[in-house]
């Protein structure tokens, strides 16, 4: 009989399927149980075929009872004290089993028949504890059934938190982090998400519907000992899902506007920027910038911006952005917005024209510095360097005879003496 027929609880821990772990009914009481294969003994996997590339993760709940043949038996510890003078017993039966339902038969009869002349049962509070345990891996299991494993990246150690992967209608890949509490879930879980907006999660789930499964599917799946899934509409992995792709739904065109900027400008920040980040700080000219922060509920229309640069480049993209904002068409991208506004195109950090661009700070010889990135610049346009406001104030603070006032230095350029000023950080 294949394994997830018979032991339903016990599933591979990996696609190689050289270890399994769950848990085993001995005396009807729930028991953590792991089992490493060696690679000696791959035929007893033969007769597993196991539907799901299911893999699960019992963390410490095992320790090691005895050695298979380099392959390796471990169970919870209050059942290892049981089984540990039974350990030669359980290599004989590991060497004669000719498969892993046939030697987890014999491992649970052992067990039993070990509990029964010994007069032992665990502390009401140990079974207490271990059937908690085993109803939140047990639903755990099922809701992941009902998701798709396809979905899963992964699982806990403590099968008390699973990753998921989620695809948009663009292909990209989201993920999706769940942290299941002791109460669930008739409590709603943790959802850990990378939105540019918080992610309000609805619960509990829409009330239960029956399966279309006949009764006497189920009664015949029950019967087997195999593990039916619950006959409700959606779980409630199911349900977080389903609420995280309609907010990510809503979310595309934002990222499609983003997407324009990074794949086609050149973008100084964010370098790596994750989904949450809705600005972008984009090359216009020589040493000079603009930051724009979209709206995630209206990503076309006209953004919050900063520019960035000495006043001789500054001003005059200023004075073009306010004259040219009226113009502004909602219908149209951000990117196309831009350079309308701003009467030029914006250059891609691959093209010929950035080959002589300087970004980086001239104290420092770094763009990124802790998160900061180089925004004071000499207003001397033959010079035009660009600074960590940190870089150039531990730089002109350093000057004999620097004048400060208000918490302003006053200073020169390291490169071309022009007077340059800088706040107190």
């Amino acid at each position: 009989m294949a394994l997830h027929v018979k032991y339903p609880r016990v599933l591979p821990e990996g696609l190689s399927g050289g270890s399994f772990a769950g848990y085993i009914a001995i005396c009807e009481i729930d028991y953590a149980i792991r089992i490493i294969i060696p690679q000696a003994r791959q035929d007893l996997q033969l007769p597993l075929q196991s539907t799901h590339n299911n893999f699960v993760g019992l963390g410490n709940t095992t320790v090691p009872i005895t050695s298979l043949q380099d392959g390796s038996l471990s169970v919870e510890p209050v059942l290892a004290q049981l089984l540990k003078p039974y350990e030669s017993r359980l290599q004989v039966l590991w060497r004669q089993s000719p498969n892993l339902p046939a030697f987890l038969d014999e491992l649970v009869a052992l067990a039993e028949d070990a509990s029964r002349r010994a007069q032992w049962q665990p502390t009401s509070s140990a079974v207490t504890i271990a059937t908690n345990v085993v109803k939140l891996y047990d639903t755990l299991l099922s809701e992941l059934d009902d998701l798709g494993w396809e979905h899963v990246s992964s699982v806990s150690d403590a099968c008390d938190a699973v990753t998921l992967r989620v695809l948009d209608e663009d292909s990209r890949e989201h993920i999706v982090g769940i942290k299941l509490t002791s109460r669930y879930p008739k409590a709603p879980p943790e959802v850990v998400v990378d939105l540019p907006q918080p992610f309000v999660l609805l619960w509990p789930p829409p009330p239960f519907v029956k399966r279309t499964d006949s009764d006497e599917d189920e009664d015949q799946a029950s019967s087997t000992g195999r593990r039916v899934r619950p006959r409700f509409g959606v779980s409630g992995l199911a349900f977080v899902v389903e609420q995280f792709r309609g907010v990510v739904r809503q979310l595309q065109p934002l990222w499609r506007e983003l997407e324009r900027f990074d794949t086609s400008t050149w973008v100084l920040d964010p370098v790596s920027p994750a989904r949450r980040d809705v600005m972008r700080r984009v090359v216009v000219c020589k040493n000079t910038s603009i930051q724009i922060s979209l709206d995630p509920n209206y990503p076309t229309a006209l953004p919050e911006s900063k520019f960035l640069g000495p006043e001789h480049t500054v001003g005059p993209l200023k004075d073009k952005f306010s004259r040219n904002a009226s113009k502004w068409n909602p219908e149209d991208t951000v990117k196309h917005n831009l350079e309308m506004v701003l009467e030029r195109e914006f250059i891609a950090k691959t093209s010929a024209e950035a080959v002589d661009f300087t970004m980086e700070c001239g104290i420092c010889y770094a763009y990124d510095l802790d998160g900061a990135i180089p925004e004071k610049v000499c207003e001397d346009r033959r010079c035009a360097r660009s600074f960590h406001e940190s870089c150039l104030f531990e730089y002109i603070r350093g000057l004999p005879g620097v004048r400060q006032s208000f918490g302003t230095y006053f200073g020169e350029c390291p490169y071309c003496s022009t007077a340059i000023t800088v706040k107190m950080t």
